[in-house]
């Protein structure tokens, strides 16, 4: 699982990996995390807390970049 450090991995993780937890009970695990992390997310785009005080780890955003072609508005020749 990804972010084994997060509070609600760490909270949901010996349920989700337990053999005998049925589907229907899964299901509802993943939308009380999905729930939980939307609030946390909430809490760290408001300034409300550190992404690293909830135990989640943030990357970089990646820089990449698209070259635009010489002709982006030109006709093609065919």
């Amino acid at each position: 699982m990804p972010e084994p450090e997060y509070r609600v991995v760490k909270k949901w993780r010996p349920e989700l990996l337990n053999p005998k937890t049925s589907r229907p009970r899964r299901k509802k695990i993943i939308v009380a995390m999905s729930r939980a992390f939307s609030v946390d997310w909430w809490r760290v785009r408001t300034g409300r807390c550190q992404a690293e005080d909830l135990g989640l780890k943030l990357q970089a955003p990646s820089r990449s970049v698209k070259p635009k072609s010489a002709a982006a508005g030109a006709p093609q020749n065919q």
